[in-house]
This record gives structure tokens, sequence and C-alpha cells, in this order.
């Protein structure tokens, strides 16, 4: 969340009274009477407005159920993260660069690899867009890394893209910038990258 104010509800499957305890060691059950009450419990649902500092917290929560012969405890933790910093883009760049082989189909071919502080989706595009608007994708599955292959129709020539990323809780980078270009009269070569005393 980009809130320090979480508005908590849990729910168990069964009519409980539920207790928390903000970060630290998880509680032990004999510890239940001197935790911190829930707004609302007693029943299916239990609900908190709880307010904590930027960064990471976890809730430890117990549950109580009393069957009438014995008290019954379940036990669960939370991780509630206060986030208010953008994520930053860190590396951009495409490889191959310069592009030197046209592909058979047509075209060249590089990859783009993008590296964040922070899990993200990113986008891409040829134009310095926002977010929404950027064209091409990595594909939506979060990660701090992304690479994609970029196909060029151009030969000598150079290229512009741009990417911007979006955190979990939709907070928007920056956007960076990666150009590389095209040249298939490069020539062909092969060298060794083995040290030298090993040859």
């Amino acid at each position: 969340s980009t809130n320090n104010n979480h508005d908590i509800l849990l729910e168990t499957s069964r009519d409980a009274a539920c207790r928390f305890k903000l970060d630290g060691d998880a509680p032990a059950t004999d510890e239940f009477p001197n935790l911190l009450r829930f707004d609302t419990t007693d029943n299916l649902q239990h609900t908190k407005v709880l307010t904590v500092a930027a960064g990471d917290h976890t809730l430890h929560v117990i549950c109580a159920v009393n069957d009438g012969r014995r008290t019954l405890f379940g036990q669960e933790n939370f991780l509630l993260t206060v986030d208010t910093t953008a994520p930053v883009i860190l590396s951009f760049i495409a490889d191959p660069d310069p592009v030197a082989e046209e592909e058979l189909a047509g075209g060249f071919l590089t990859e783009f690899f993008v590296e964040t502080d922070d899990v993200t989706t990113c986008k891409f595009g040829e134009a310095d867009l926002d977010f929404d608007t950027l064209p091409d994708s990595f594909g939506q599955v979060p990660s701090r890394t992304h690479d994609v292959e970029v196909l060029v129709p151009d030969d000598l020539s150079t290229f512009e893209f741009f990417v911007r990323c979006k955190n979990v809780i939709n907070l928007t980078s920056e956007s960076k910038r990666v150009t590389f270009r095209t040249d298939s009269t490069i020539p062909f070569s092969v060298a060794s990258r083995t040290d030298a005393e090993v040859l």
C-alpha cells in the first residue's frame, strides 16, 4: 500500500475471537489474552484499521474458538508493506549492439534486458510515453528482471526505445532510454576469450 493506514479484514471458518501483535517474534497461544484486539471480532469477520510506518511489517494473528470443552487456536502471519517510493530502473540494455546479422525471414533481432530495484512489470516503445500508453510489454509476470526479443526492420540504422516500469502498488518509474544500431557490413569474426595460460 502507499497509505500508512491499512484496513485489515480477516475471515475465519467459524465464529472466533481474534487478536494480533505487530512485528517481532510470533506470539505463543498462551499470550493470547495479552494481544491487541481487533475493532470487530467474535464472529466470522474481523476488522481493524491499523496505522503503520513505511516499510515491511508482520501482522501476527491468533484466533480462538471455544467448543464448550476446550479452546482451539488458529495462528497466521501476514506481511504488510507501506511503500511510497516509485520503482527505479537500474539498467536497460540491448544485446547484441550493434546487430550485424539479418534474420532469415528479414529484420534484425536484439534482446532488451531491464533490471529494477523493486518487483515490477515493464512496457516499452519507440516514443517516451506514460506507462499505460506504451505499446509493448515484457510480459506481465512481476519480477526485478525482464527480457524480451525485439525485431527491427532496417539495416544501417540507429533505433531508440524507452521503457517504464510499474510496481505492484501501481507506482510508475521514470522512463529510461536505450539506443542500438544495425550494421550488416560488420565482418564475421571469431575471438578467444580463454585465459592465455590455458591455451
